[in-house]
């Protein structure tokens, strides 16, 4: 039968079940209270070695509103010298075989203990159904410790319900530290300059050797390349790179002992390193003086290279042939 539940019918035409549901529409599954400057929120008090008062609280458990205007003392059943136990406080509540609702505080004693104690939760959930049954809502926890409680908890799924103010007020927070992220985001890429985020941008690699550390030393460019492809992409701040190189002549790189290096033809097209590698990989290495060696790459904070490395030292112009081909990729943070 359709009626109207919010309007005047000139009888009793609303029951207690069409309120309970709409409260579920409103707030939803969750059983808990709502937070109040004025009412208070059920805090708790630990009276003695076996009794909790509950203080003033609105809440809902099942779809049902309820109250409490003062407070509720619970006894709480004596602790035992040596032992440990969690005991379940809930709201209960219950429907007779007429009708009618009510709802009491009901203690359920935990499993006395030596070592670590564990709480036993079997509380209700979902909707309170029109049937003679009860239906627990697991409020707090009460910690013992031997004869003394030593904390009362509030139950993690007896939740803060927020008021759909609350809710508007995070909305405006969360939206606005968001607009200010964005903000954020959009000068960092400003601060890239030509580097934009998420661009992916194809370069030339280079192969050389240097001298002592590489520093402020001169560079010996390799002869000739058979292919010589890199792609670059940034992604806030996170520079990713894939190189494949393939030299067809040794040209002024030596076969001595100077340190092989990899960069750009030009100098923007590997940003500067700000905390060192993240990842690296080797895909596909040839033509080594002495086969199956271990080959890895990185590049040191501050730096516009990419170190290679054999073993546990520097690759040497000695240690590679003029059929030299290397394919990477690699990760890292920029300054």
């Amino acid at each position: 039968m359709l009626f109207l539940t919010d309007g005047y019918k000139g009888e009793a035409h609303v029951r207690a079940d069409h309120i309970g549901y709409y409260n579920l529409g409103m707030v939803g599954y969750d059983n808990g209270y709502f937070p109040s400057d004025y009412v208070g929120s059920f805090e708790t008090e630990i009276l003695s070695s076996n009794k909790v008062r509950i203080k003033q609280g609105v809440g809902l458990i099942g779809g049902r509103r309820f109250a409490i205007d003062s407070y509720e003392d619970v006894t709480i059943e004596n602790g035992a010298t040596g032992e440990k136990r969690i005991d379940v406080i809930y709201f209960v509540h219950t429907q007779a075989d007429d009708g009618k609702e009510s709802i009491v505080l009901e203690v359920v004693k935990g499993t006395p203990t030596s070592g670590t104690p564990s709480c036993t939760d079997s509380g209700s959930s979902g909707p309170i159904p029109n049937i003679a049954q009860k239906y627990y809502a697991t409020a707090f926890l009460v910690y013992l410790e031997g004869v003394n409680i030593t904390k009362v908890e509030m139950s993690p799924t007896f939740r803060n319900l927020r008021s759909i103010r609350n809710v508007y007020e995070y909305a405006v927070y969360y939206v606005d530290d968001f607009k200010k992220s964005i903000e954020s985001l959009k000068q960092s890429a400003s601060d890239l300059g030509s580097l934009v985020d998420g661009v992916v941008k194809s370069w030339d690699p280079v192969l050389y050797s240097c001298e002592g550390n590489g520093v402020n030393d001169t560079e010996y460019y390799a002869g000739g390349y058979a292919v010589r492809k890199a792609t670059r992409k940034i992604i806030a701040k996170r520079c990713f790179l894939d190189i494949w190189l393939t030299i067809n002549a040794l040209g002024n790189i030596g076969t001595g002992e100077r340190i092989m290096r990899i960069r750009s033809a030009a100098s923007a097209d590997i940003p500067t390193s700000g905390a060192g590698i993240y990842s690296a990989a080797i895909g596909y290495v040839s033509g080594m003086v002495q086969s199956g060696q271990r080959i890895t790459a990185s590049i040191a904070p501050g730096s516009q290279y990419i170190s290679l490395f054999l073993n546990e030292g520097f690759l040497k112009a000695k240690d590679i042939t003029s059929g030299f081909q290397i394919r990477l990729s690699l990760s890292y943070d920029m300054q």
